[in-house]
């Protein structure tokens, strides 16, 4: 008897503090930090603006920003507006180089390698360019990972994707979109590098254009006040400004000063797991694969080598992330990195010369971008649109940063062809790839949580997602990871799969719990008879008939409270993991099936208590409840 009512309450306690810990789980959304008010973006004195005079003003395209998704614009709008617009790319960095200048390419140390996937080599084939980026890059159809404590690495081959990994400099990708450019469209895009591009009036000439001040900023003059910035106008404006976000920032201040009900804002992410790189360019050597992309991870996650070849000749670009307050990651002694490297880094410590270990010991590391994502729209006016990398920003651990800039290319050309004009192309882009950036950005940032969050939030849906589809591949997708991978899905079509998947998991493990709890109770029970309980306690008479109601009362109430915890801590857990990823949106739905629990348990009573009264030799007779059991004690 004593043991029956210690695993009740028990049970009664496990329900109790999955239902706190739950409660205080709702607690924590997302945490962001409000949009704050931004500086003006012309300086403390402001500019001076000098009318620009010129009769090619009219039927102006201008692109701010001559990164990948800038030069892919002007390629887009060269093919789709012609001759309605001349267009015109303005960047503040030099002109690039030639593609096949390896004088340049060869200092590996001085790019960031970045992989092309799916994503955005099926933007790059829609305008025709991807022939010309994949001439220079680095095909990378598998990888090399070492776990940690591992000294042997896991490889994997990713056979089953369409589109494989391309890998080359960022600023290489640069370099052939520009030189397309001119191979192609030098009579209708002009390209102004060493320019710096701000906002004026976003309404200008009675909202028919978009007023900008333009600088040339190969002067000497360093002092923003000093710069003497032109007029521009332009009929329509893509801003790609990347990080600088200027465009982005003055919206936001403008749609706060006006307090309208859903302002355009800037949604900038806590970073809770800020990590920070150092970067080595080495050679591999003759005996190893050079065509893979290789990594390691130390115990606890203190580092994460991640290495991509910069050629089909073995030398690679490794890229060492620490956390920020790591001690590795300032500059210290060359010979303590060293030591360093060879204890954490054993594969690989070896290919690093002395004179590159030096440099990466002295020089200081270099942090990662952190999430952030502009809503409710990705337009202002019909006039100006905004995508790649200053309208969503992730960090670069699955390689979707340059891809989804790349894609919202794509996705505005497709706009441009089923629309009747380049206005409502442009209202079309926003309305069907905001919600996609925003849950492209909140699925990444879910994904970099440090300690028992990311545990929540990232380790355990991979290991489900991983069992699940190895036992029903045709009911259950791979991880969210691979998942956003796949070019034929947006980022909402992967959310709401995954939403599937999780229901799905839910419900089974849930019966699977359950019943696990059903049947360790009914064994419970059945371990101590009626007869073993009269010798234990030495009753007689009505004190056994009373211990034996007491006993069937506990029973009905073990039963009751088995069917209860085995149910809501993955329901719950679901609740708490569906909020962390999808907000209110998905996690009612999960607030409706506990909502209905209590009538689902009531109704399943009568089964439950009417097998175990037969476990329990009472004839037969179903027991519902405890007034029944009192009215069968008073009956013995």
């Amino acid at each position: 008897m004593t043991s029956i009512r210690t695993i009740a309450n028990l049970c009664g306690i496990l329900h109790l503090l999955c239902s706190v810990l739950v409660s205080l789980g709702f607690a924590l959304p997302f945490t962001t930090i409000r949009p704050k008010s931004v500086n003006q973006a012309w300086g403390h004195q402001g500019p001076m603006i000098h009318e620009h005079k010129n009769s090619d003003n009219a039927g102006n395209a201008v692109i701010v920003g001559g990164g990948p998704a800038g030069l892919l614009s002007a390629i887009c709008l060269a093919q789709k507006s012609a001759p309605a617009f001349k267009i015109l790319v303005y960047d503040r960095q030099p002109k690039p180089p030639a593609p096949t200048d390896e004088n340049v390419w060869s200092n590996f140390s001085r790019h960031y390698l970045i992989g092309l996937g799916g994503r955005g080599i099926v933007a790059l084939e829609k305008f025709g360019v991807w022939d010309e980026v994949k001439a220079v890059s680095v095909p990378v159809p598998g990888r090399q990972d070492w776990n940690p404590g591992s000294n042997k690495p896991v490889e994997r081959f990713l056979t089953e994707r369409k589109y494989g990994t391309y890998v080359l400099p960022r600023d290489k990708l640069v370099s052939v979109l520009n030189q397309h450019i001119v191979d192609n469209y030098a009579g209708h895009v002009d390209l102004f590098y060493q320019h710096e591009v701000l906002p004026v009036d976003f309404f200008g000439n009675g909202g028919n254009s978009v007023l900008l001040g333009v600088a040339n900023m190969t002067d000497d003059t360093t002092a923003e006040e000093e710069i003497s910035f032109q007029k521009r106008s332009g009929d329509v404006v893509v801003v790609a400004d990347g990080a600088a976000r200027a465009f982005a920032n003055q919206i936001e201040k403008e749609d706060m000063a006006r307090d309208s009900g859903n302002p355009f804002s800037v949604v900038r992410f806590e970073d809770k797991n800020q990590r920070v790189f150092k970067t080595f360019h080495f050679r591999l050597p003759s005996n190893w694969r050079k065509d893979l992309n290789y990594a390691v991870r130390s115990a606890g996650d203190r580092i994460v080598f991640d290495a991509l070849p910069a050629n089909n000749r073995g030398d690679f670009v490794g890229n060492l992330l620490f956390r920020k307050d790591d001690e590795m990651a300032q500059r210290v002694d060359p010979s303590l990195f060293r030591e360093f490297l060879d204890k954490v880094l054993p594969q690989f410590s070896p290919m690093f010369d002395d004179d590159t270990v030096r440099k990466v010991a002295e020089s200081p590391s270099s942090p990662l971008p952190m999430f952030r994502y502009i809503k409710p729209r990705m337009h202002h006016g019909k006039r100006c649109i905004l995508l790649g990398d200053c309208a969503h920003t992730v960090k670069p651990y699955f390689g979707l940063g340059c891809n989804s800039a790349l894609e919202d290319v794509k996705i505005f050309g497709d706009c441009i062809d089923n629309a009747s004009n380049i206005n409502d192309a442009i209202l079309d882009f926003s309305d069907s790839r905001a919600k996609d950036i925003e849950t492209l950005v909140k699925a990444s940032a879910n994904l970099d949580k440090p300690g028992f969050a990311g545990i929540v939030s990232f380790l355990i849906p991979i290991i489900l997602d991983g069992i699940f589809h190895k036992l029903a591949p045709r009911l259950f997708d791979p991880n969210i990871i691979a998942m956003l991978q796949r070019e034929d899905l947006t980022f909402q079509d992967v959310l709401e799969r995954k939403q599937k998947d999780r229901i799905a998991q839910i419900v089974f493990l849930g019966l699977l719990s359950s019943a696990v709890m059903m049947i360790l109770a009914r064994l419970s029970a059945l371990i101590i008879s009626v007869e073993d309980l009269a010798t234990a306690t030495k009753l007689s008479g009505g004190g056994v008939k009373s211990a034996i109601g007491r006993d069937r009362v506990t029973e009905g109430r073990l039963l009751n409270m088995a069917l209860t915890v085995g149910l809501l801590p993955p329901v719950n857990w679901a609740r708490f993991t569906c909020y962390q990823y999808y907000g209110h949106e998905f996690s009612k739905w999960i607030d409706m099936g506990r909502f209905l629990y209590p009538f689902i348990a009531l109704l399943a009573r009568p089964l439950y208590f009417g097998s175990f009264a037969k476990a329990r030799g009472s004839g037969g007779k179903l027991v519902h409840s405890p007034y029944q059991l009192k009215a069968q004690r008073a009956s013995i």
